[in-house]
């Protein structure tokens, strides 16, 4: 199932972030200047330019309310593989959910190539690049496939 990084998924849920209120644009910070007279001064740094977005970023906007530049990252939609076999993950205000496998493109604002991210329910994953990750998929479908044989040459010997 595909789920959108803003918070909704592809079922039309509302995500939790729908009721979260979107960031401004950052420009003043307040900082004790350690003059001893207790006051705050306030400094203006302007946001980073904006980033040209990939095409399969879902912001598509330049990111331009990020406050630091490796904040100005383009993610795409997130697919979910549901863990049929693995019990439910129990949340502290009483919900539960499947546990799942997740898998997303994103591409930090300096870096010249996407990344593939993958990882495990709301763990922190790992982003891997394009080869790598071409990789991991065959060496997942080689095991598939191994599988499959293995399983079969089982039913074969086994009789019902």
């Amino acid at each position: 199932m595909a789920s959108s990084r803003d918070g909704s998924s592809s079922a039309g849920r509302p995500g939790e972030d729908e009721l979260r209120p979107k960031p401004g644009p950052i420009t003043d910070r307040m900082e004790n200047d350690h003059d001893g007279d207790d006051q705050m001064t306030v400094h203006s740094w302007p946001s980073p330019a904006p980033v040209t977005c990939q095409p399969w970023c879902e912001a598509s906007d330049g990111h331009p309310n990020m406050r630091l530049r490796e904040d100005q990252c383009c993610f795409s939609v997130e697919h979910r593989v549901h863990l049929s076999h693995e019990p439910t993950e129990l949340f502290g205000e009483g919900s539960t959910e499947q546990q799942y496998l997740n898998t997303y493109l994103m591409r930090l604002a300096d870096d010249k190539e996407p990344r593939v991210f993958i990882g495990y329910n709301e763990a922190p994953g790992r982003p891997a690049t394009l080869d790598e990750a071409r990789q991991f998929a065959h060496e997942i479908l080689a095991l598939i496939s191994l599988g499959e044989a293995d399983g079969n040459r089982l039913e074969t010997r086994i009789p019902l």
